[in-house]
Formats: C-alpha cells, sequence, structure tokens
C-alpha cells in the first residue's frame, strides 16, 4: 500500500535551521530524552518510597519532574516536527509552574 505525503504542509513547522544542523540537534535531544527517562523513573519510585513512609509527597521532586517532563513535551514536539522551537540546551530550561 502506497502513503502520499499530505501536500498542505505547515510552512511554519519547516526546518528553520539547516538539515544537518536540525540532525545534530535532534540526535542531542534524543540522547537528553533518554537521560529524561531514567531520571523520570527514579523520581517516581523514589516518590513513591517517600510517600509510602511519610504520607505526603516530597515538593523537590514535583517541582523537578514538572519542569523535566514540561522538557520531554518540548523535545517530543520538536523532534517530531510539530514544532520549531528547540528545548534545552539551545534555548532556557523550561520554569516551573508549581
Amino acid at each position: 500500500m502506497v502513503y502520499k505525503i499530505d501536500q498542505d504542509y505547515d510552512a511554519e513547522l519547516t526546518p528553520q535551521h539547516g538539515r544537518f544542523r536540525r540532525a545534530l540537534m535532534t540526535i542531542v535531544l534524543v540522547i537528553g530524552f533518554a537521560i529524561a527517562e531514567s531520571t523520570l523513573w527514579l523520581f517516581a519510585l523514589t516518590q513513591f518510597c517517600i510517600f509510602v513512609v511519610r504520607g505526603e509527597p516530597n515538593i523537590f521532586i514535583c517541582k523537578t519532574s514538572n519542569s523535566v517532563s514540561e522538557w520531554v513535551a518540548s523535545t517530543v514536539k520538536f523532534v517530531m516536527f510539530a514544532s520549531n522551537t528547540a528545548p534545552f540546551p539551545f534555548n532556557p530550561w523550561p520554569k516551573n509552574d508549581i
């Protein structure tokens, strides 16, 4: 089965960076994504243990995991060409809203 690419591709989402630069940025971000995933697993297990022992979550872990998850979301958007805004380390780290 042959699929056609949608010809109505949004020009705003086309890469503003050169192809080679965008490819290098994507490689860096995919490596960072793997590190962030491991970090979030560690945070989740630690938060679970703290909650079981103390009965309340650790605020530092809540704030940190929130900013990491926002970075992960912006990374996925950039890598999948849903956004043209490169996340950290190419722009500032996301702010905490908690």
